[in-house]
């Protein structure tokens, strides 16, 4: 596709019995969700966040360094993330 500017290979092949499962994820997704819209200083509607098997994507845009490095560290204490993985862009307004 000429118009694609990266592909992000984040593919994780699990076995059926591994521990977690989706329901972990999504509780994940939406605690870290209430914890960006309530932090100050974090334009939370650019941000998405996807949970992976305790593992969580980071995608969209930050208007400054200090946002992400506080995203990445909100993601990091959230319970039950094992590893937080930031593929956002820091763009100013």
């Amino acid at each position: 596709m000429p118009d694609v500017k990266e592909v992000i290979n984040e593919i994780q092949v699990v076995p059926p019995d591994a521990e977690g499962s989706a329901v972990d994820d999504i509780v994940v997704v939406e605690k870290l969700t209430l914890k960006l819209a309530s932090t100050q200083g974090v334009s939370h509607t650019n941000w998405r966040v996807r949970s992976v098997n305790g593992t969580v994507y980071l995608f969209g845009r930050s208007l400054s360094r200090a946002e992400t490095q506080r995203v990445v560290g909100i993601a990091k204490d959230t319970e039950d993330v094992r590893k937080v993985v930031n593929h956002a862009v820091v763009r100013a307004k």
